[in-house]
């Protein structure tokens, strides 16, 4: 694991599907700001995808691996996770 990976932890208590949508930079899509501001624009942005940058993801439980652009983040990525199991995914 490197320094910029983004480590995703998670676990559910009883079965679970849906989606897991990533964040895009607010500043820059929906307040239309040239750089982010975090002391005027309030809205904190730790982790966002970028709309064309490839990330890959890995599902360690799974043993699977894909690379999506930040578009697909945005949209969501679907997940299925069985209670009590912890999956991790990570960005590399």
């Amino acid at each position: 694991m490197k320094d910029d990976d983004l480590l995703i932890s998670l676990t559910v208590g009883k079965d679970w599907k849906g989606v897991l949508k990533f964040d895009t930079p607010r500043f820059k899509t929906i307040m239309i700001m040239p750089f982010d501001w975090p002391r005027i624009n309030q809205f904190p942005e730790w982790f966002t995808a970028e709309e064309n940058r490839s990330y890959e993801l890995i599902d360690i439980l799974n043993e699977g691996e894909q690379t999506l652009i930040g578009g697909q983040l945005k949209n969501g990525v679907p997940l299925s996770l069985l209670k009590g199991a912890t999956q991790f995914i990570f960005k590399k």
